[in-house]
């Protein structure tokens, strides 16, 4: 497999370079001092370039149902329920979105019951919310962070 990558130069400026994931990642076998690289990791990451995220299988934090939830929202109370969904641990991602329905949540539920409580107490209970739809994820094929196209 081969990677893109921004590299030092001998005149201490940053070219785009290309190796192995054998050598990305170990500066050394790259020819960059290790201070270097710190350097540069600590750069990107200050300037947004570069994040790390983490992902943890919900199933380890008793999570076991995973739901794809589409909610009819009047226009006027969008805000406030994307901001409501934001700090529900139920939900694992939430946008606005264009379309027949306002928004569109990922939840990771305990089980059925959990499932049943979470919409009749919790979304039944947001002002603006006029439709439910939910999808029970049978299994994942693809769930991953976003993708990042390679600079030329």
């Amino acid at each position: 497999m081969v990677v893109r990558y921004e590299r030092c130069s001998r005149d201490g400026g940053w070219t785009s370079s290309t190796s192995s994931v054998a050598a990305f990642g170990r500066p050394r076998a790259c020819g960059i001092p290790e201070s270097t690289v710190r350097r540069r990791i600590a750069e990107l990451v200050g300037g947004g370039t570069l994040m790390f995220e983490v992902e943890v299988d919900s199933r380890l934090y008793g999570r076991h149902l995973d739901v794809i939830c589409r909610l009819d929202v009047h226009p006027a109370a969008l805000g406030d329920v994307a901001s409501a969904l934001g700090s529900h641990p139920e939900v694992a991602f939430a946008a606005t979105t264009t379309g027949v329905t306002g928004i569109l949540a990922f939840l990771e539920l305990a089980d059925g019951a959990h499932l049943h409580r979470y919409l009749t107490e919790r979304i039944g209970a947001l002002p603006g919310v006029q439709r439910a739809e939910t999808e029970i994820v049978a299994q994942w094929v693809k769930r991953a962070g976003p993708l990042v196209a390679l600079r030329a």
